[in-house]
């Protein structure tokens, strides 16, 4: 995914009940090559940097809402913007991410 944005879908699962909760979070180009040069170098895989920055944006977002206990946390990613988000105003932004609750 070289070169683009990234949208990353974290969802929360409870491995006991079918409980989930998602959100997508959009990580813009620019945020991902700054992390980069912070971290000295070019060679680092872009989705990992993308997680890395989605992750606490999602965390924020589930903790206001009712998350349950034993959850684990998934990732999917995408170049362009998941159809859940189409026409939909962001719940949360911070630094250039924009994060959607969609579950």
């Amino acid at each position: 995914m070289p070169g683009s944005d990234i949208y990353v879908q974290v969802t929360a699962s409870s491995g006991a009940s079918a409980k989930s909760r998602s959100v997508v979070v959009f990580v813009p180009r620019k945020n991902i090559d700054m992390a980069k040069q912070q971290k000295g170098t070019s060679q680092s895989d872009d989705t990992a940097i993308a997680k890395a920055l989605a992750e606490p944006l999602a965390m924020y977002a589930f903790n206001h809402r009712q998350i349950f206990p034993g959850y684990s946390l998934s990732c999917f990613f995408y170049l362009n913007a998941p159809a859940e988000i189409h026409g939909k105003s962001p719940n949360l932004s911070q630094a250039g991410l924009k994060a959607w609750i969609i579950s």
